[in-house]
């Protein structure tokens, strides 16, 4: 690789890194090639982007951005940069499920929102549910009190009709 072509991959590096809602570091020593297609793969239809580059690169790429440059001191051995640029919660997914069927697959840290976040806070982001499922039980909250409201009238209505009805009772 030239000067050219590092200086290339370093731009495009640091874009990505800037543009991503989340960037993930992952450990990809001793991986076969197709389990590192395989984690692509389900990367890619979350909306991700996995980059193997050397770790030089990545440090200069990182300079400047925010939150990104504390991954810096994690740019040893043979790391993936995993880019969650939509669905963060679905690519965390994907790498949490492909690290439980591939050992040597280990999450290093992130960044997320301008955070650095360790394997424990990618694990509950991994273990998030669905947005639909989020919306639902948000929708469901906000829906409870107008339920309970409505079920309170019911009630009331019902005895309103039971004493009126037991009033034309006694007068016949």
């Amino acid at each position: 690789m030239n000067r050219q072509d590092k200086e290339l991959l370093v731009g495009s590096l640091t874009e990505r890194l800037s543009k991503s809602q989340a960037v993930f570091l992952v450990q990809v020593q001793g991986l076969t090639v197709a389990q590192l297609q395989s984690l692509r793969r389900g990367v890619s239809q979350r909306g991700g982007q996995v980059e193997v580059a050397k770790n030089t690169l990545l440090a200069r790429a990182s300079q400047g951005i925010a939150g990104v440059e504390g991954l810096t001191p994690y740019y040893t051995q043979q790391i993936a940069v995993v880019f969650a640029n939509s669905d963060v919660p679905g690519v965390a997914r994907v790498i949490y499920d492909a690290s439980k069927e591939i050992e040597k697959l280990s999450v290093t840290i992130g960044c997320f929102e301008g955070q650095v976040i360790g394997s424990d806070e990618m694990v509950f982001l991994a273990t998030l549910p669905p947005r639909e499922v989020l919306l639902a039980q948000v929708c469901g909250g906000l829906m409870a009190p107008v339920t309970a409201t409505v079920s309170i009238m019911h009630q009331m209505i019902a005895r309103l009709l039971s004493v009126l009805q037991q009033a034309s009772e006694k007068e016949l």
